[in-house]
């Protein structure tokens, strides 16, 4: 016999309340259905009550006696579906998949033999089976179900609106996972559509599906439409007490990512109107940042190469704002020496370069200098791109300093005799002659000969 607890809190009371009302109106309706058996009525509602109440082991074996008892009633008798769907999900509930399952496919045939293949009592055995194929990793079976599932649901519009979408769902995870794009879209976009229907759906889970289609939209559907959905998800996200712009700013990024600048524009100045903090405005102004950055041509660039034909246009002008305003924003959230704000310098050279602003060009080189390992060869290469910034700024006594510091800077990593030095030093004598500082000139012109005659040039 079960024990109950002999002392009571009201919570034991209602939980104890709940299972018997659940447990009688249950075998009320198994007993409708055929002939009354006291024998499995006690098992199963003993059964039900200790599963309830936490007690798996008496749960278990209560079930089990319940069960067989029903595979002696007649073909057709509706108690094994019932005996059948409580063990199971008893060992669903205790990680026994490799049990659960199989009990779920016997009253699906059960219940198929005894209402028809399209009837819609079998939409909650197939959602469950298919839940624990899913879990136990028997992709197969899974699909097969949630398939029969849609199909059974189509054609006599009878599920639930809440577990139909998250079949729906389930199916367009599972053609992700395949490497069917435009089939997993397809089901999503059939889950969003039943948004409306369900009315226990919060704002929270609301905006959970909208992103999920927008993901999707994205990437192998309709930007456009994506923008759309991932605006009134964040819309939802903040009714809900969460962070609306950081679904625009994460969007903004999936959509540059996906080769959708426009898109990924409008979500990013969405994102940074909607009252962001410090971490999403920060990733709101990368994504413009980045998407103003694809304007310029790719590959190993050097600021020389661009000064020659460089020109202004709006476009440079707004990639050159949007990287001073990143910057400051990193100079705050990473400090000023970090790899995020050298990296925005280095593009703020090549922009400004390209702009043909060779003195801002020049400022923002001068930062990345400082920030160098003094005697790396990023010092070197960065002197280099200065000493030519500043020449073409018309400023050739800063540029005659910086090719000094960089003549230094290579005799102390080559030596004094090495032929590398020629070109900086071949630049030097022009500086000085400019300059007038003509002994100067005069006597590395004589080092420049020698060091030519010793390397054979």
């Amino acid at each position: 016999m079960l024990r109950f607890p002999t002392v009571e809190g009201p919570q034991m009371r209602l939980t104890r309340t709940v299972a018997v009302l659940v447990v009688l109106a249950v075998a009320a309706s198994a007993v409708a259905a055929g002939q009354p058996d006291p024998r499995w009525s006690h098992h199963r509602e003993i059964g039900e009550y200790a599963f309830a109440i936490g007690d798996y082991t008496r749960a278990e074996s209560e079930l089990r006696e319940a069960l067989k008892i029903a595979q002696t009633f007649p073909q057709g008798d509706p108690r094994l579906e019932t005996s059948l769907d409580e063990l199971a999900r008893l060992l669903e509930n205790l990680g026994r998949l490799d049990q659960a399952q199989p009990l779920y496919q016997l009253e699906v045939a059960a219940r198929e033999a005894r209402l028809g293949p399209d009837d819609p009592g079998l939409l909650e055995p197939l959602a469950a089976l298919a839940r624990t194929a899913l879990a136990a990793g028997d992709s197969p079976t899974a699909e097969a179900s949630l398939r029969r599932y849609d199909r059974i649901a189509t054609v006599t519009g009878k599920a639930d609106p809440r577990q139909y979408r998250m079949v729906l769902d389930l199916l367009s995870r599972q053609q992700v996972l395949l490497g069917n794009p435009e089939q997993a879209l397809g089901f999503k976009r059939r889950a969003v559509a039943l948004l409306n229907a369900d009315r226990t759906l919060t704002p929270g889970e609301k905006a959970d599906a909208l992103e999920g289609l927008a993901n999707l939209e994205i990437s192998s559907g309709d930007a456009a439409k994506a923008a759309s959905l991932l605006e009134t998800a964040a819309k939802l996200r903040a009714e809900d007490g969460g962070n609306g712009p950081k679904v625009l700013a994460d969007g903004a990024a999936a959509a540059l990512a996906a080769g959708r600048t426009d898109i990924a524009v409008r979500l990013a100045q969405a994102a940074l109107t909607g009252h962001p903090d410090a971490d999403t405005q920060l990733a709101a102004r990368q994504t413009l940042a980045d998407a103003a950055w694809q304007i310029m041509p790719q590959g190993d660039l050097r600021p020389g190469d661009l000064l020659a034909g460089g020109a202004d246009s709006p476009e440079l002008t707004r990639a050159a704002e949007a990287l001073t305003v990143l910057l400051a924003l990193q100079e705050t959230r990473f400090g000023p020496t970090s790899p995020e704000v050298q990296a925005t310098l280095q593009r703020m050279v090549l922009v400004e370069a390209r702009r043909g602003r060779a003195a801002d060009a020049a400022a923002a080189e001068r930062r990345l200098l400082e920030l160098a390992p003094p005697g790396s060869d990023a010092s070197r290469r960065a002197r280099v791109d200065l000493v030519g910034l500043l020449v073409a700024s018309g400023d050739t006594t800063a540029a005659a300093d910086a090719n000094a510091a960089l003549i230094a800077d290579q005799e102390a990593a080559w030596g004094t005799d090495d032929p590398r030095l020629l070109p900086a030093l071949s630049r030097q004598q022009d500086l000085l002659t400019e300059l007038k500082r003509k002994k100067e000139a005069r006597a590395l012109r004589k080092r420049i000969r020698k060091l030519e005659r010793a390397s054979g040039r």
